[in-house]
């Protein structure tokens, strides 16, 4: 088979033509002529025959024929960009790469990753008790018992003198009140004053008006009882008041009958220190050497229930 010559500007080229025409077709070698065409990348057609027809080229065996597996190279090369089965490996199926694998962090266990609850971490913070008498730890268990005239200071967290811890703590527990006659239905009515001990020691108290010392033995009194049958028990203040107790301290007020506001016994003023209008007036300071809680009623036994 003749190949054609192509058209060069260049001498070589001409020369390498002029010889492949002059060698011509002796019919003997038609495959191998259409083998090196099909290896070179020619433009030969793999279905051509030889000129003596003698033998006709198989397409499938010269590898021209892009159907054809055993020579075409470009058919057979993989392809990374085309070829299906080299694409990445698909997340869904590929266990290391499945993101539902992965470690929920709400399911981890803190007390595996630093063995310690950070709950118990924190500072244990020492408190005082309700009642003063005990320095506690944040688990309530006892630091230091404040025993006699001894209280929990809450800014020192130490048992200090009751009545400066009392003070510090600022609640309705302490150890000085001022018992005020308010303006009321009955202007001289009988105004009382309740002192309960809550401490676990005796309460010695003290009572001054407009810078004058009273006598809490004349007009105080232990009540015993309820309702018609109450009792009253002259308090004594070198005894004190004992701890779970309550004395009735008469201040102010005319003694007379009871349920129209008089005092039932005598107090420390028979006249009442009412005063009408704005003015400036004197109340009762009441001091206490332990923590206790006071009360005033104004008129005491204004009613049945006003007693008890």
């Amino acid at each position: 088979m003749t190949l054609p010559c192509r058209p060069s500007p260049y001498l070589r080229a001409l020369a390498a033509c002029a010889l492949l025409s002059a060698c011509g077709d002796d019919g003997t070698n038609t495959t191998d002529s259409a083998t090196m065409a099909s290896s070179s990348g020619s433009e030969s057609d793999p279905s051509s025959t030889s000129e003596s027809g003698s033998e006709t080229s198989d397409g499938t065996t010269a590898g021209s024929d892009p159907s054809g597996t055993a020579s075409d190279t470009m058919g057979t090369t993989t392809d990374p960009t085309t070829d299906p089965s080299t694409e990445p490996t698909d997340p869904s199926t590929d266990p290391s790469t499945d993101p539902s694998t992965e470690t929920d962090p709400s399911t981890t266990d803190p007390l595996t990753d630093s063995d310690t609850d950070p709950s118990t971490t924190g500072p244990c913070d020492a408190k005082c008790s309700a009642d003063f008498h005990q320095v506690l730890d944040c688990n309530n268990n006892v630091i230091e018992q404040c025993t006699g005239d001894q209280g929990c200071d809450p800014m020192t967290l130490s048992c200090i003198n009751a009545c400066e811890a009392a003070a510090n703590n600022q609640q309705s527990v302490g150890c000085e009140y001022y018992a005020t006659h308010m303006e009321s239905f009955k202007p001289d009515g009988c105004l009382a004053a309740f002192v309960a001990n809550t401490w676990d020691s005796p309460a010695f108290i003290q009572v001054e008006y407009d810078g004058q010392q009273l006598n809490p033995g004349g007009f105080g009194y232990l009540p015993n009882g309820a309702g018609p049958n109450l009792q009253y028990t002259p308090f004594d203040p070198n005894a004190g008041i004992a701890p779970g107790e309550v004395v009735i301290l008469l201040l102010s007020g005319p003694q007379g009958q009871q349920g129209q506001g008089n005092c039932p016994l005598p107090s420390a003023f028979p006249q009442s220190v009412h005063t009408n209008g704005t003015k400036i007036a004197s109340s009762f300071k009441i001091t206490s050497d332990v923590p206790v809680v006071a009360y005033q009623i104004n008129p005491y036994g204004g009613g049945n229930t006003a007693v008890t």
